[in-house]
């Protein structure tokens, strides 16, 4: 589908960018969309000024720097993740699962790499009992936002959508 709507507007992707934007995203189709069309738009406007020779190949390496701006140009891609998802969120009146999120979303390395559930816990414990996290993880997991993993006997938790996570710190305050 990435690759596709590229090559409608004469642009091909190496390899690795398709698979930032799924990264990124988290898989999620409408999200992955949105990328790629600002991505697309964006690029397209570089690659005119370039003599023409077939299609033009857009690299991680000039993406990148796109994608990190995708939530300040972007205005759909913005309301959709603060409309579909963080007010469902709000709705629910789930502030557990809302905690969780902001926890990942307010360290680089969680959101790569994540954080056990004591170190999750541990952040968590003034505000909500170990129950009320883990329901919060478990339904994360289930609604596709969390990855959860175990390794050596510990359950490690990140999150499945980077992008959404800088759209969460972008919404936080210093006092969050």
């Amino acid at each position: 589908m990435l690759t596709n709507i590229g090559k409608l507007m004469g642009l091909e992707f190496d390899q690795e960018t398709p698979q930032q934007i799924h990264r990124q995203s988290g898989g999620h189709p409408f999200v992955s969309r949105q990328l790629t069309r600002f991505l697309t738009e964006k690029l397209k406007q570089e690659c005119a000024k370039l003599p023409k020779s077939g299609n033009a190949v857009i690299e991680w390496t000039k993406a990148e720097r796109y994608l990190e701006k995708s939530l300040t140009r972007r205005g759909e891609l913005k309301n959709f993740l603060g409309k579909s998802i963080w007010e469902d969120l709000e709705k629910r009146d789930f502030p557990a699962a809302i905690a969780v999120l902001k926890v990942l979303a307010c360290n680089e390395n969680l959101i790569t790499e994540g954080i056990t559930e004591q170190g999750l816990l541990n952040q968590l414990r003034d505000n909500f009992t170990k129950n009320q996290c883990l329901d919060a993880c478990l339904w994360l997991t289930d609604v596709g936002l969390l990855y959860h993993e175990e390794v050596e006997y510990q359950d490690f938790y990140k999150t499945r959508m980077p992008l959404f996570s800088r759209w969460i710190l972008m919404q936080m305050t210093d006092k969050d």
